[in-house]
């Protein structure tokens, strides 16, 4: 199989963000990192805070559409990234 960003980002807008109801890709939430290296693919979230309630859901949530909707063999690593900087 042969993977390619758009497929990444294609099953990430199945995602929704519970936030806003938006997926995603509208939401702006998929960084423009994505990686692939044979079957291993990696990207980053993007959430507003760094404290999102949100944040370990939708990573999972990520991974599973990336299985789901591609291949259940692809091996995934989502990071996380905060538009605000953590609290100090």
């Amino acid at each position: 199989m042969r993977l390619y960003p758009s497929l990444i980002t294609d099953a990430l807008a199945t995602v929704r963000y519970p936030g806003n109801g938006k997926n995603l890709v509208e939401a702006s939430m998929v960084a423009d990192d994505i990686r692939i290296d044979g079957d291993t693919v990696s990207f980053s979230l993007i959430f507003d805070k760094p404290t999102d309630p949100f944040m370990k859901s939708m990573v999972k949530a990520a991974e599973t559409a990336i299985h789901t909707y591609i291949s259940p063999e692809v091996k995934v690593t989502v990071n996380t990234l905060s538009r605000q900087p953590a609290p100090a």
